[in-house]
């Protein structure tokens, strides 16, 4: 199945003396997710979407699910703290073959790395893209996006993961974007970040 996980936005107030838990996406933090979810809407992926109850996620979830025509469920599995345990249980009575889930850090690097044995940094608003078995639960990370790839305004292009140890994201030169259905796009010209950047799939 298509897993995608999707940390929310910026949620940072100066002076802030509310609990935590109720810190709501600032200005900045809706316009990175709105940037990233028009990203997610040109590569044509169709999840359903659930999030963690905390309003900086269900925020970040609205977005998505405004941009992607998804409908959003609030799972209290994905408060912080949850982790690919956590995932299980949500997969026991989950029957699509593509999936959303947004919440927090540092739950989903420990997640991705539990999964699939990459050790990666999430960034507020970036999304995560990961090929999953579900017997036994694992797989591979196919790609990592941070919010500035999205604020750029350019068709997205392929991406290329780094060494497993740093995993992130190069765009790709001259190559065809693979849309969620398999389907080839072909994207503008891009300048490669990095000449030689390796393509990286964890077990190879």
């Amino acid at each position: 199945m298509k897993l995608y996980l999707l940390r929310h936005g910026k949620a940072d107030w100066p002076n802030w003396d509310r609990p935590d838990d109720e810190r709501p996406l600032t200005k900045e933090g809706r316009k990175e997710v709105a940037a990233v979810a028009k990203l997610l809407a040109r590569l044509k992926i169709t999840p359903a979407i659930l999030t963690s109850p905390l309003p900086r996620a269900s925020q970040t979830a609205e977005i998505a699910g405004k941009h992607l025509n998804a409908k959003v469920r609030v799972e209290p599995l994905l408060r912080p703290g949850f982790d690919a345990a956590s995932l299980g249980k949500i997969l026991k009575t989950f029957s699509g073959t593509s999936l959303m889930v947004v919440g927090h850090e540092p739950d989903f690097t420990r997640t991705i790395f539990q999964l699939t044995g990459a050790n990666s940094k999430m960034s507020k608003a970036g999304v995560a893209f990961i090929d999953l078995e579900t017997a036994p639960l694992q797989g591979v990370l196919r790609w990592l996006v941070p919010p500035k790839f999205a604020s750029n305004g350019r068709e997205p292009a392929t991406f290329i993961l780094a060494p497993a140890r740093s995993a992130r994201l190069l765009p790709a030169c001259h190559r065809l974007l693979r849309n969620e259905d398999g389907a080839s796009r072909t994207p503008h010209r891009h300048r490669c970040l990095g000449r030689n950047a390796p393509r990286f799939r964890h077990g190879a």
